[in-house]
């Protein structure tokens, strides 16, 4: 069986996401049955229009904190510049470098949705938004199942903290994105599809404060400034 199906993905499925996403901070979503079934109708359309396509790659790093740089060292001269990042590799080793997208399918789906039924369009987007960080958490733990001996910390995408979106390009190239899963990068560095993350996730063989800041949900030590939740005081 696909380690990274569909089927494979519905466990991680965290479904009190695809309220926040939503921002129903009343609750009316939740609390109400019309509401929790029409969710529930649109997340298993979601499921079955989604194509997880996922690519990987490891490199050894070294790390120098005071120049807030990382070197991939098995790729030539690369560096992603971030004093963030920099600071939760400090003890790492290594890096898996991850791209995932659910494909052009869906993302046809929502905006002929966003068209004709916006409600419905928005209600998709969200569901394939919670559906690609669920993606990301089993691709996670596969990862961790499979070097037991290494710690690891959470992962860390452009566009968090000060890890700039300029560093797509390299990642894109190293992962073969384009070739590989079909995503491709916009002038601005947005994916298209636009329901794709792509993240870095450093393994270590000591174990320090960056590899113990795993928690039950990544909301709260997300260093996405801009994020519409922690804006409006939702977490």
């Amino acid at each position: 069986m696909n380690p990274f199906s569909v089927e494979s993905v519905k466990q991680y499925i965290a479904k009190e996401d695809i309220f926040r996403y939503l921002n129903d901070r009343e609750g009316i979503f939740e609390k109400e049955s019309f509401w929790r079934e029409r969710i529930e109708a649109i997340m298993e359309e979601t499921l079955r229009l989604a194509a997880i396509k996922v690519t990987r790659a490891e490199s050894a790093i070294t790390v120098s904190p005071e120049r807030a740089r990382i070197f991939l060292t098995d790729y030539g001269k690369v560096v992603i510049e971030s004093a963030d990042l920099a600071k939760i590799l400090k003890s790492a080793h290594k890096v898996h470098l991850v791209a995932v997208t659910l494909g052009h399918t869906l993302e046809r789906r929502i905006q002929y949705y966003m068209s004709g039924n916006p409600s419905k369009g928005v209600m998709m987007d969200a569901c394939a938004s919670v559906l690609a960080e669920a993606v990301c958490d089993m691709i996670n733990d596969f990862i961790i199942e499979s070097e037991p001996d290494l710690y690891h910390a959470n992962r860390f995408s452009p566009g968090y903290g000060d890890l700039s979106m300029d560093v797509m390009p390299k990642l894109a190239a190293i992962l073969n994105m384009e070739k590989s899963i079909g995503v491709m990068l916009s002038k601005t560095y947005m994916m298209l599809p636009q329901k794709s993350v792509v993240y870095i996730l450093g393994a270590s063989h000591v174990q320090d404060e960056t590899t113990l800041e795993i928690c039950e949900h990544k909301c709260y030590n997300c260093q996405l400034k801009s994020c519409q939740y922690r804006s409006k005081g939702s977490l």
